[in-house]
């Protein structure tokens, strides 16, 4: 079994988050060019485009088509048809709006859409007036901008994955049938459908079959080890459906039983009927017994695997193959259009459109004038290059460092070597970081203060007469330098 979802592209080209990641153990080395390679291959580096007072960096963009813009270049509130200089405006690719020949029909054709907040693909689109229920009146038809980050379904490539931790539901015969005959709100099925969707290392499975209730019996109560046959279910399926469309072009079930394994048929619905895809046997290989579909349907959302009647089937690991398509949230906002048609009179003032055409519609028809010509006015805003923006911070802060030695370099000699300019340029960087000079000579420091020498002496003191009686006739003291 891989756990793992590798992401293709949609029909629109979007494509999920790769979770792998290719390493190398080999050291990349250092290539040097030899100068007839050089020669050849046009790599000697050329002057840089400059215009007086512009932005370098900026400019060195693919400046000829003009293809990256700090700002949108035209209305920014609408949607524009791209239909690149020499394309055909009503071909394929041109989003341009046609007639059926019973005049039921709009026609769309394929193309892209350029708005503020990137460019939209849209694929080509068949309106029929009585699906939808345009009967009569004047419509506007646009595509309309949705731009939120949203979760989208994209789509994964699996090969022998499990289903589990994915948003699908699971109906089994024996969990169908209990619930339906014993009281409500009562203990459920304790093998349910869900649990043949486990990893197989949680040791569950689902079974339409109980063998055992009482393990140990209970002869003071009469309780008897398992469950009497008229209580076992007599049907064996499992079925699932998924919200989101999957493609499984191989399933595989696998079971713990060894023996009275009978056929399965696999089934897909369609229209609300189940429709018969496949009917296979039992096959076996080193971890054991397992039915194994293979299949080339188109992505479907509901199947259904079925046994014959009174068949005992334990189910304890399902994996599939092919493509699953998988809600993704993406990172930021994105860009998407949604094909509309609104009366002219009640079109919202605060959505984005891109027009494409009003038509006139009839009972269900495009109305002709007194000419004959069909009432569908061509409206789209059509430009012949694409907006690919490129943020005004990505290249300032180069711009003007770019510009700043610029400067210094035409003003090199008398700022540089002139021996009154010579560190101008200098002081001006340094007072940019709060450091200021001035003409001035700087102050002097303070002088540190004296150091004044204490020699000490030791000292001592006699009485004379002893202090015990008498009166104090005089001392003597006498002084002497500390060793």
């Amino acid at each position: 079994m891989s756990q793992e979802l590798v992401p293709i592209a949609n029909n629109f080209g979007v494509m999920g988050l790769t979770p792998t990641v290719v390493t190398t153990l080999v050291t990349p080395r250092a290539t040097s060019f030899s100068k007839e390679y050089k020669e050849v291959n046009k790599l000697y580096v050329t002057p840089t485009e400059w215009i007086p007072g512009g932005r370098p960096i900026y400019r060195r963009l693919p400046a000829v088509s003009e293809t990256y813009q700090v700002d949108f270049f035209a209305d920014g509130f609408i949607g524009y048809t791209l239909i690149p200089y020499g394309a055909d405006q009503f071909g394929a690719g041109s989003m341009y709006v046609a007639v059926s020949e019973d005049l039921r029909s709009l026609l769309i054709y394929d193309g892209a859409i350029v708005w503020k907040e990137g460019t939209t693909p849209v694929l080509k689109a068949i309106v029929n007036f009585e699906e939808i229920g345009l009967i009569s009146g004047r419509f506007l038809v646009a595509y309309q901008q949705i731009y939120d980050d949203a979760p989208e379904p994209l789509p994964f490539a699996v090969t022998d994955y499990s289903l589990a931790g994915l948003d699908f539901n699971v109906i089994d015969s024996a969990s169908f049938v209990f619930q339906s005959t014993v009281t409500p709100n009562a203990n459920a099925w304790p093998f349910p459908g869900k649990y043949a969707f486990a990893p197989a290392g949680g040791n569950l499975s689902w079974k339409n079959y109980i063998d055992i209730v009482n393990r140990v019996p209970q002869a003071n109560s009469g309780v008897q080890p398992g469950i009497p046959s008229e209580y076992q279910p007599l049907l064996a399926f499992l079925s699932w459906s998924s919200p989101l469309p999957w493609k499984l072009d191989s399933i595989v079930l696998r079971t713990s039983l060894t023996s009275n394994l009978p056929d399965a048929s696999l089934y897909y619905k369609e229209n609300g009927d189940w429709q018969l895809v496949q009917t296979t046997k039992v096959s076996e290989d080193i971890n054991g017994f397992f039915w194994n579909f293979q299949t080339d349907n188109s992505p479907q959302n509901e199947w259904k695997v079925e046994w014959p009647d009174y068949s005992k089937i334990e189910v304890k690991d399902i994996t599939v193959s092919g493509v699953l398509f998988v809600n993704t949230k993406p990172s930021t906002a994105r860009t998407r259009a949604q094909l509309s048609i609104y009366p002219t009179n009640l079109v919202p003032k605060d959505e984005k459109f891109c027009r494409l055409a009003i038509i006139n519609v009839n009972d269900f028809e495009i109305q002709k004038n007194s000419r004959g010509e069909l009432l569908v006015e061509d409206i789209r805003n059509i430009s012949n290059r694409d907006y690919e923006p490129v943020a005004n911070w990505l290249t300032t802060y180069w711009d003007e460092r770019l510009i700043n030695i610029l400067e210094k370099t035409k003003t090199y000699t008398p700022g540089f070597l002139a021996p009154p300019t010579l560190l101008k340029a200098s002081y001006f960087d340094l007072e940019e970081f709060g450091i200021k000079i001035a003409n001035e000579p700087p102050p002097y420091p303070p002088s540190p203060p004296e150091v004044i020498e204490t020699l000490l002496l030791g000292a001592s003191v006699s009485f004379y007469p002893s202090l015990g009686l008498g009166t104090l006739v005089g001392a003597t003291v006498s002084f002497s330098p500390i060793p």
